[in-house]
């Protein structure tokens, strides 16, 4: 039985990784008369000028029923799609008898391309019967308005495009931004050696220094959709912390008062006297951490889905067993591959033995703090709310309709939330 949930697990882990890189996505409920029937969906794709765009292009489906998922296993993929000329794609796939929903997903590794004519048709004897689409050719997409029925990634933008099309007046087009590219830009990366590691970090803009902290096991690349807001309104420094992203680590025992300790010495090293911070997770702990330690070093704090110890009420049953099971996944996969996952390792155990923060501690906190969780966060409410009032004068925020991944779910709601609290904070300072 552990097996079989290990097994299904490493499935989902899996499926979070890919998903998070699909450009569009439509998700839809499922007719009980479809079950058990042969389905297809098909697209058509090109690129907007003459030459070759060299990549993949790919549909998968997946389908849902109750806490279940079922992996189509079956998906089309076409390679480089030559210029101005449409190329078709099609997925096949089988409706599971307990699944009460799709979820269609096209995905790409070309910067910009082209998408049209997509149909779902299901096999009724030996024709295959056409399944209603809403805007399945985009014909009611408009310019500069969000796009309602295709759900489009927000590291790419959309346009609309009436003069390559496949059928209709107009298809979709996609471009990837400069977003994707937070957490590997060279271009504006440096390295520090600090504590005895390479600690990674990049720089953009210029102002007041915002450092941007990630969760555990994450990088720079977390933080992109804030990154890309706050550069021209701040100096951004997004760091990869220790044994993560690209950067090192040692054998000294993790802990969110190590990463602290690494954060002021970069800090140090960097001529940065102060700084604004906002942490998510794991980087709301290591924030903490460095308000109680280098208050000197912190102007303000925001803690995005934080927690000062793993007691009961803390994180939901739920998750937290999901953690454990995870946490002995990555041990197991580090045990056959330690070359690529022994730090992953040792980092993913720093969830099950830290932080270990006394609430009473935080009562010295005399920065400004804005503690922030989604309303359907991880993190119980009830231990939000301890944080924010063990902080004198700090700030509660509940992101309406959120979970723990507010800053990449909802990144202008979020990002707002922290440009507001860093203004008013700015103009009382004046």
């Amino acid at each position: 039985m552990m097996i079989k949930k290990i097994y299904f697990s490493i499935l989902f882990l899996l499926f979070l990784q890919v998903s998070l890189q699909a450009q569009i996505r439509l998700r839809l409920p499922i007719d009980p008369l479809f079950k058990g029937k042969q389905m297809r969906v098909t697209a058509y794709a090109c690129t907007p000028d003459t030459t070759l765009a060299e990549g993949d292009l790919k549909i998968k489906t997946l389908q849902f029923g109750g806490k279940l998922k079922y992996d189509s296993k079956q998906y089309s993929r076409i390679h480089d799609i030559e210029g101005s000329k449409w190329k078709k794609i099609t997925a096949n796939f089988t409706i599971k008898p307990k699944s009460d929903s799709l979820l269609v997903m096209l995905f790409s590794s070309i910067d910009t391309f082209n998408i049209d004519g997509f149909s779902m048709e299901y096999k009724q004897k030996d024709t295959w019967v056409k399944y209603p689409l809403k805007n399945a050719g985009f014909e009611d997409s408009k310019p500069g308005v969000r796009e309602k029925v295709w759900r489009v990634e927000n590291t790419h933008r959309y346009f609309i495009d009436s003069v390559n099309r496949y059928e209709g007046e107009q298809s979709l087009r996609i471009k990837v931004t400069d977003i994707v590219k937070y957490g590997y830009y060279t271009q504006y990366a440096d390295t520090a050696h600090v504590n005895g590691i390479d600690i990674y970090y990049e720089t953009y803009g210029e102002g007041e220094p915002l450092l941007l902290l990630h969760g555990n096991n994450q990088a720079a690349w977390a933080l992109r959709h804030q990154i890309d807001f706050f550069r021209d309104k701040y100096k951004v420094i997004a760091v990869d912390s220790r044994g993560q992203g690209h950067s090192t680590m040692d054998k000294s025992e993790m802990s969110y008062t190590l990463m602290a300790e690494d954060m002021n010495a970069l800090l140090e090293e960097i001529n940065e006297d102060s700084v604004h911070i906002v942490g998510w997770s794991d980087g709301g702990n290591t924030g903490l951490t460095m308000a109680m330690n280098y208050p000197d070093k912190v102007k303000s704090l925001t803690t995005m889905g934080a927690n000062l110890y793993l007691k009961k009420g803390v994180i939901e049953k739920k998750f937290m067993r999901k953690v454990k099971l995870e946490v002995r996944i990555v041990g197991v996969v580090a045990f056959f591959n330690p070359k690529n996952w022994k730090d992953k390792y040792r980092v993913a155990k720093m969830l099950l033995k830290h932080p270990n923060i006394d609430p009473e501690d935080l009562k010295d906190i005399q920065i400004p703090v804005m503690v922030m969780a989604g309303e359907n966060d991880l993190i119980m409410p009830d231990h939000t709310k301890l944080i924010a009032e063990s902080i004198p004068n700090s700030k509660l925020v509940i992101i309406e309709g959120a979970d723990h991944y507010a800053p990449s779910d909802v990144p202008d709601k979020f990002n707002q939330y922290v440009l507001d609290f860093l203004m008013k904070e700015e103009k009382e300072m004046k």
